[in-house]
């Protein structure tokens, strides 16, 4: 699956999320829980970590 991504840079992936951050806005609310999950992946050859903060109550996606 990764492998179709290989030729993207950080950079490519930047301006994307600009173009498209309001479909990721949330707004400030108060949360009891949130939960934040890291996963590693390589990509040629170099480790990646990304990032997720969720809310546990409605399984939201706060950030990434």
């Amino acid at each position: 699956i990764l492998s179709s991504f290989e030729d993207i840079s950080h950079e490519s992936i930047r301006k994307w999320y600009h173009q498209v951050d309001t479909i990721f806005t949330v707004g400030k609310t108060y949360r009891e829980n949130i939960a934040v999950d890291e996963t590693k992946i390589k990509i040629n050859g170099k480790l990646h970590i990304v990032w997720a903060a969720i809310d546990t109550s409605n399984w939201e996606i706060l950030g990434v």
